[in-house]
């Protein structure tokens, strides 16, 4: 073995650059054929979400009867999550790793949690409205286009400052899993992604699934009771 190393810097090919070049290599976690089966599977969805999604923002821009602003922002924001996470998912399990780098991991990362937060708060939007409309028709707080787009701008505005809290310093974004996709940091081992992690775990996952079940809940009873 020092036979070896020294032949090595004779030959000028020092060990620390032999060091830092295995150091860059990503293990692997899945066998070769694992990744290529989650390529496939992330093509799938990515085809079904981009293509869904296309059809529904081209039919509410060509029938302008139809267009709900709400429904239009849920299928951008979703078709975002395909673009920006099916999508790349695809590419890099293809590849076997997150081989285009530590910014566009960060930058998956940060358009992967925005866009779908913005998803689930505009579907707790819908439910909200939607309860209102049935369960309390008479309280003034009728849909119109310009309610509609002011709780938009509050959800977007509100989802907004989750997603950029972790590029500020409070929690982070990295790999996560078979390390070819990212997203929060969720194993950093510190209080201040703790605190992160519990307040956004409470107020933007659970707080929301919470209102849809009342709101949905309350809509079916309602309808029930006067046998809608």
């Amino acid at each position: 073995m020092l036979h070896s190393n020294s032949t090595l810097l004779r030959s000028g090919s020092p060990l620390p650059s032999l060091h830092a070049e295995m150091a860059t290599i990503t293990p692997t976690v899945f066998p070769r054929l694992g990744y290529s089966i989650l390529s496939f599977l992330m093509f799938i969805n990515t085809v079904l979400t981009v293509f869904n999604n296309v059809l529904v923002i081209t039919v509410l821009l060509r029938n302008p009867s139809l267009l709900q602003i709400n429904v239009f922002s849920l299928a951008v924001s979703d078709l975002m999550i395909g673009l920006c996470g099916s999508l790349v998912v695809t590419i890099t399990n293809y590849q076997g790793s997150f081989f285009i780098g530590h910014t566009a991991c960060v930058l998956q990362g940060f358009a992967v949690n925005y866009f779908g937060l913005v998803s689930l708060c505009t579907l707790t939007l819908l439910a909200y409205e939607r309860y209102n409309a049935v369960c309390k028709p008479r309280n003034g707080l009728k849909l119109s286009m310009r309610r509609s787009i002011n709780g938009l701008l509050i959800v977007w505005l509100f989802c907004l400052f989750w997603a950029v809290a972790p590029l500020l310093g409070w929690s982070s974004y990295g790999p996560e899993g078979v390390q070819t996709s990212c997203s929060l940091a969720w194993e950093e081992r510190s209080w201040s992604n703790y605190s992160y992690l519990i307040l956004y775990t409470l107020i933007c996952f659970i707080l929301p699934v919470a209102v849809i079940i009342y709101c949905y809940s309350k809509v079916l009873t309602t309808k029930n009771k006067v046998g809608l």
